[in-house]
């Protein structure tokens, strides 16, 4: 039976609101405004917290996480070799602009239903393009960006590689939903897929195929249909396939069109050189851009375009083995907790990532991390470990055994019928 609006919990609007968030880029409406864009999707996490509480992990692994990120600022304050006038500021805000996503897993998502997250997440693309129409008529800018290579790029609202990164998530969204067989799965993940080709991003368009074919082989779909999907989506990158080449084929470092990468590479490895145990502290590579020391570089790229050869320049050794242990923690406390028909998806989607972060700023582009976390934090906040006993708890009284995997602090008052949509979410009051 659909659900009507009295069975919507209160903040069933707050993932639209995250989405619609990070579907624009905020640069481009007054440079300089970033750290506003992830101030409101802070304020948004902690709207659904104020009114349903933290849920308190089973296990201490994403606390851990937490601690970690603090030892991150504390190596970068203390014993990093700082760029000259990176202040003590400068490294906050940028180490926040890291570790503002860990925020999302503390959030009881169950109360929203992690099909309205993922919902949300699959149509952020479309809305994206719809506000960059929008943004056109008014003249704001283009909804197609001409490129020098000589092809035109698509950006909605925001800017191609962030559209592209949108992309990325909303099919792995849609293909969660279209594992569960929710309606309008298929058409979203297939909208997501031509705007995705649309943005002409040559590393985010392998990505999704990854993602895709693991939710190709996850379905219960016979091979004629999986044979179909595949064939049809080889139909789609081959027809893509020559703009792609007008882009690679362009006059560039190296006889290929990184779009000024290697140049960045190069440029950033000597920077990381100079203290490569160490680094140069948080938001090293912002203040060398925005102070014009990035000699030879695209004067667009305030980071280097690739996650790992960042975090060595600005952490140092000692800081990416600290991150890399966090990471994989938070890895190991999602997995077991999302529902079985979803971890092959998870396990991709974890290595499409550290492909992906080979060519661009994955943990540092809220268009990227904002419905990434919000959605594997909603895969985790109904997962099989914060199930009461027996699966007994559908909307009435709790267990006395239950009681300690369902403990939730909720500061607003009891908690209602419509406040607790799914099945294993136990009510309070």
């Amino acid at each position: 039976m659909p659900a009507t609006s009295s069975d919507r919990p209160t903040l069933w609007w707050v993932p639209w609101a995250v989405v619609g968030t990070v579907a624009v880029s905020w640069a481009r409406i007054s440079p300089g405004i970033d750290a506003a864009q992830k101030a409101a999707l802070i304020a948004l996490w902690l709207l659904v917290i104020a009114r349903y509480g933290v849920v308190r992990p089973p296990r201490p692994r994403l606390d851990i996480v937490l601690w970690l990120a603090l030892v991150l600022i504390a190596s970068s304050l203390l014993i990093t070799d700082p760029l000259p006038g990176l202040t003590t500021v400068g490294q906050a805000n940028a180490w926040a602009g890291l570790v503002y996503g860990l925020l999302a897993f503390y959030v009881p998502w169950h109360y929203i239903g992690v099909e309205r997250v993922a919902r949300a997440i699959m149509w952020s693309p479309v809305i994206s393009v719809a506000l960059g129409l929008v943004m056109q008529i008014a003249g704001l800018g283009p909804l197609v960006r001409p490129e020098f290579t000589g092809v035109s790029r698509l950006q909605g609202a925001s800017i191609p590689a962030h559209l592209a990164m949108l992309c990325v998530v909303a099919v792995l969204a849609g293909s969660f939903l279209m594992l569960r067989k929710q309606p309008k799965a298929t058409l979203g993940t297939g909208l997501a897929v031509i705007i995705l080709f649309g943005t002409l991003t040559r590393g985010a368009i392998a990505v999704a195929a990854l993602i895709l074919l693991a939710a190709i082989f996850a379905t219960q779909a016979g091979r004629g249909r999986r044979l179909v999907a595949i064939v049809g989506a080889a139909l789609a990158v081959l027809w893509v396939a020559p703009q792609l080449e007008l882009r690679s084929s362009a006059p560039g470092a190296r006889g290929f069109n990184a779009s000024g990468r290697f140049e960045a590479w190069d440029y950033w490895i000597r920077l990381a050189e100079t203290s490569p145990v160490t680094g140069r502290g948080f938001g090293a590579s912002v203040q060398l851009s925005e102070s014009g020391g990035a000699i030879g570089v695209n004067r667009e790229f305030t980071v280097p375009h690739q996650m790992y050869l960042q975090l060595w320049a600005e952490l140092g050794y000692v800081g990416c083995v600290v991150l890399l242990v966090g990471l994989a923690l938070l890895c190991r406390w999602v997995g077991p907790r999302a529902p079985d028909d979803t971890r092959r998806l998870l396990k991709t989607f974890v290595f499409a990532v550290l492909v992906y972060s080979l060519v661009d700023n994955t943990l540092v582009t809220p268009a990227f991390v904002a419905p990434a976390v919000m959605f594997t934090a909603a895969l985790a906040s109904r997962g099989r470990n914060d199930e009461p006993a027996a699966h007994v708890a559908r909307v009435g009284r709790t267990p006395r055994i239950a009681a300690p995997l369902t403990r939730v602090w909720a500061p607003s008052g009891p908690l209602r019928r419509r406040d607790c949509p799914d099945w294993d979410c136990p009510r309070f009051g």
